[in-house]
């Protein structure tokens, strides 16, 4: 096997070994970075620092780069920027971390462990595997180390945390469904058809599964019904179903004829108070084609530093009251689905503003009025330059 290694560490891979490269190592960190690429180069002195550092870790994580723009290259990315390659290359994710060394170490480390640890025990399995670039995994035979855990906790769970503030999902390992064997038994058919399909299936019940009600944003009166989550976050959803319509519906899914689901709050009959309130119904009309500029807070119910900024973003939005052309709004990231293709919301608050021709900014300055609304002045699009815009577009 023949590869080039530069002064870092880091391997430089092509289309002639990266196959027999990756499938020697049960982990390898791979960068497809294009030569012009600005995030590229800035991401470079990072990576080479990491590589060297976990050079020495024990064990050792080897850091590779691939020209991704060669013609012989292009097929090996499958639209990777920076991956996470297992199992000789048979388990890919997408690095999800900090793009800073000291960040990309920790984060790499963490990876290479063991997927769940809690007081010196291991736990592996593929499922986990699968979801650990997503989430932090733990668990504990004591329900006193959770959160809440000695009072909420009455049986085998898993517990999904939001990183934000303190919502969190129970599902109940154990299914409680009564009068629903046939249900069961038209599932289990299906899932043993369409596992090796890349889909992975977990039954609950009603009584175990209020948390992850409120995470789709369904009721009860929907059920029986099936979800699909993804990796990329989208969801679908098939509400009251007919156990032979299951393998159907999961046919149709796969095909790509099934649209994605997207949880919203009721669209309010009446939206007059300076601060406009967006649900996920609502952000298309109010955000995207309203042609106007709008500065929108992502928040949840639950964050201090939402109601902080509450009584500031009000006040900016007085200041825009006779302006037609600017609106102020707010969306509940809990209660709603985020386009995290558009806006990416790690936190809350986080405040993004859309101009009217349809740039999109984040806004990371300081939280005061007169510092959104100098944010506001500098980006917004005035009627002249928005017809201007859409003149050049067209």
């Amino acid at each position: 096997m023949v590869y080039s290694a530069d002064e870092s560490d880091v391997l430089t891979l092509d289309h002639s070994n990266f196959s027999d490269t990756v499938s020697t190592y049960s982990l390898i960190v791979v960068e497809f970075y294009a030569p012009r690429c600005g995030h590229c180069k800035k991401l470079a002195p990072e990576y080479k620092k990491v590589a060297s550092i976990l050079s020495s870790h024990d064990p050792p994580i080897v850091l590779a780069k691939v020209d991704a723009m060669t013609r012989r290259t292009k097929t090996l990315h499958q639209n990777l920027k920076l991956g996470i390659l297992r199992n000789g290359g048979k388990n890919v994710q997408e690095y999800k971390g900090p793009h800073e060394a000291d960040g990309i170490v920790d984060y790499l480390k963490k990876q290479s462990c063991s997927v769940s640890k809690f007081s010196g025990e291991e736990f592996d399995n593929f499922t986990a595997e699968k979801l650990r670039a997503d989430y932090d995994l733990g668990h504990t035979m004591n329900a006193k180390h959770l959160p809440r855990g000695e009072s909420s906790v009455t049986g085998p769970i898993v517990r999904l945390f939001n990183p934000f503030d303190e919502f969190f999902v129970d599902f109940q390992l154990q299914s409680q469904f009564k009068g629903a064997e046939s249900f069961k038994s038209k599932y289990r058919e299906t899932a043993e058809q369409y596992r090796q399909q890349g889909l992975s299936f977990l039954v609950r019940d009603v009584k175990s599964t209020k948390g992850s009600f409120q995470y789709f944003g369904v009721k009860e009166d929907q059920v029986p019904l099936i979800t699909v989550t993804r990796n990329d976050g989208k969801k679908f959803l098939k509400p009251n179903l007919e156990p032979d319509h299951m393998s159907t519906w999961l046919k149709a899914y796969k095909e790509g004829n099934i649209a994605p689901y997207f949880k919203s709050e009721p669209i309010p009959e009446a939206n007059n108070e300076p601060v406009k309130v967006v649900v996920g119904d609502s952000l298309q009309d109010i955000v995207f084609n309203s042609g106007k500029n709008v500065l929108l807070e992502f928040s949840s119910p639950w964050c201090g530093y939402c109601i902080e900024l509450a009584p500031i973003l009000e006040e900016v939005a007085v200041s825009y009251q006779s302006d037609a052309d600017v609106t102020i709004a707010k969306l509940d990231g809990v209660a709603n689905d985020i386009p995290r293709e558009t806006f990416e919301v790690r936190g809350y608050p986080t405040v993004y503003f859309r101009s009217a021709s349809g740039k999109i900014s984040q806004y990371d300055g300081n939280r005061t009025k007169e510092d959104i609304i100098e944010f506001i002045e500098k980006n917004q699009d005035k009627p002249a330059q928005q017809g201007k815009d859409e003149l050049e577009k067209g």
